[in-house]
């Protein structure tokens, strides 16, 4: 059974845990967005019948919440393969699985260096200090 409440419990919860779009909405300018969007598009007659398309300012609003929100999956995976592909990527030019299963996990190893040695440099001097490294 649906709760009569459901819409005044969603509101209660986006205020509390801070609506998205509420945020943006204060810097990006959706409409006007959409009425650009909206004259790229073509032209569709829909009198013969079919689904009308959704609103232009909703598919806007959707394309803006999935960048925003899969960017960051994407810069933690993205970041890895772009420093393996500086070294030559995954090819390796071996004879034999033992011997190029040794090169990729070696790569990888050096990957992983170098990745925490530029992780290690950005953090602060007295972080730094408290963990017990020397620089």
């Amino acid at each position: 059974m649906r709760n009569l409440f459901a819409l005044d419990e969603r509101e209660r919860k986006l205020d509390r845990i801070g609506d998205p779009l509420a945020a943006l909405d204060v810097s990006v300018d959706f409409v006007a967005i959409a009425k650009e969007v909206e004259a790229l598009l073509p032209v569709v007659d829909y009198s013969k019948g079919g689904r009308p398309p959704f609103s232009v300012l909703l598919m806007v609003k959707l394309l803006v919440l999935k960048q925003l929100y899969i960017a960051k999956v994407r810069a933690r995976v993205e970041h890895v393969f772009a420093g393996l592909h500086q070294m030559g990527g995954l090819l390796v030019r071996t004879i034999g699985m033992a011997r190029a299963d040794f090169q990729i996990t070696t790569k990888l190893a050096v990957c992983n260096l170098k990745r925490w040695v530029g992780m290690r440099n950005t953090l602060p001097a007295q972080r730094r200090q408290r963990s017990g490294s020397t620089s």
